[in-house]
């Protein structure tokens, strides 16, 4: 689970830094990890490009877990 927080704290600063590249990279890794349907979401929303979206579920997903 810890690997899983850190990787959307990455994402989540690399769309705050439009470093496409960095978004990929961690994706990549994100999709690899046991997930569940809001990790899920998040990937596909991030596929999409829909980067607004992906933030604000990050968001939400990161809060549920503190």
């Amino acid at each position: 689970m810890n690997k899983i927080i850190k990787r959307l704290e990455i994402i989540k600063s690399a769309i705050e830094l439009e470093d496409e590249e960095i978004i990929r990279q961690q994706l990549i890794y994100l999709k690899n990890e046991p997930q569940d349907a809001v990790i899920s979401a998040i990937a596909q929303a991030i596929e999409a490009r829909r980067f607004s979206d992906a933030m604000q579920e990050i968001a939400a997903w990161l809060q549920a877990q503190r």
